[in-house]
């Protein structure tokens, strides 16, 4: 199931996401776990990891969207995060917390359904794979989400996580087909790249969740700067 924050004051357009939604779920035949919050603090307080889409009013009272999702991505960088605004320039600002994208008010259920449908097919690709490598003689199983990076070193694969690094003996055109499949993309001739952990692109330098900057080489910078693009926007893999 597909859990769902809608950080949202107006009380209209509250109600207007609860009758969008009741309609998706209709429609599509699924369920959706959908929590209303009426301002940012509160969403914040009672955040816990649990969602995997927050819908984000940009125009709150006591803090604004904007702020409230800075302090969110302190906490949590893979969550789904979209703006709902009556000002497209305001939704620009979202890159700087890693957006989805934004759905512009008024709301219509074009718009929504649109933006959920692509929303949901991101956070749940990849959602709960593991990859199992052999980290010098031990198997270790690996949740997807949790590799940045994977470069090879000395005839070693080195793979990047949040947790540690693990190493396996290999080359990454070993690897590189499967890998590809899941999200990944190639930054040079011995890099593969998490785009669900890619913050931004500027030039050749890549810059991951974690602060760390990457370099593509010059025969990949297109080529990844294209796969980010549709990975970002739901019309990757």
């Amino acid at each position: 199931m597909t859990h769902i924050a809608v950080v949202e004051d107006s009380k209209s357009d509250a109600s207007l996401f609860k009758e969008y939604i009741a309609k998706y779920q209709d429609g599509n035949k699924i369920s959706l776990d959908v929590k209303f919050f009426t301002n940012g603090i509160t969403f914040l307080d009672e955040y816990h990891g649990e969602f995997d889409i927050v819908f984000m009013d940009i125009d709150l009272p006591e803090m604004n969207g904007l702020d409230v999702s800075k302090k969110l991505r302190e906490r949590d960088t893979q969550v789904v995060l979209i703006f709902l605004t009556n000002l497209a320039k305001y939704a620009i600002k979202g890159y700087s917390v890693n957006a989805f994208d934004f759905v512009a008010k008024p709301i219509t259920y074009y718009s929504f359904s649109t933006m959920l449908a692509r929303a949901i097919k991101k956070c749940s690709f990849g959602k709960e794979k593991e990859v199992t490598i052999n980290n010098e003689g031990k198997i270790v199983k690996i949740p997807l989400k949790d590799i940045s990076f994977i470069e090879v070193y000395n005839h070693q694969l080195v793979y990047h996580t949040d947790k540690a690094d693990y190493y396996q003996w290999g080359s990454l055109s070993s690897i590189e087909e499967g890998f590809l499949k899941l999200g990944f993309a190639k930054g040079s001739a011995s890099q593969l790249i998490n785009l669900r952990r890619t913050s931004a692109i500027y030039g050749s330098q890549v810059t991951l969740d974690t602060g760390k900057v990457i370099y593509l080489s010059r025969s990949q910078k297109k080529d990844f700067a294209q796969s980010f693009m549709e990975f970002t926007s739901g019309d990757g893999q």
